[in-house]
């Protein structure tokens, strides 16, 4: 589903590319669970992008790694998730799914 990352001309991958390729695996992990938690809604039709949608909030809001830097984790999440990284994320996750609909 996701092509590697490709190597610059000198043979390296850069670690920007790495980090979106793991990202983007780690997001697809999480809609196979997801597929998983809700048989309700997969067992007809797999992963579509209702599961997609789901899996990719349930990563962000309650699994992905944040820096607390000495503050308390619920209040980094809470921040990150409504007005940080991770509402950026879900709204560009969004964007791409209603495109793919469409």
């Amino acid at each position: 589903m996701f092509e590697p990352p490709k190597k610059d001309d000198d043979g390296v991958i850069s670690k920007a590319a790495q980090t979106r390729y793991d990202n983007n695996v780690l997001l697809l992990k999480q809609a196979v669970k997801e597929e998983a938690l809700l048989p309700q809604y997969t067992q007809t039709s797999g992963i579509n992008y209702w599961t997609l949608l789901n899996g990719v909030t349930r990563f962000v809001d309650h699994s992905q790694q944040v820096q607390t830097r000495k503050r308390d984790l619920v209040e980094v999440r809470f921040d990150r998730n409504l007005f940080g990284g991770g509402d950026q994320l879900k709204n560009r996750v969004a964007k791409q799914i209603v495109k793919m609909a469409a």
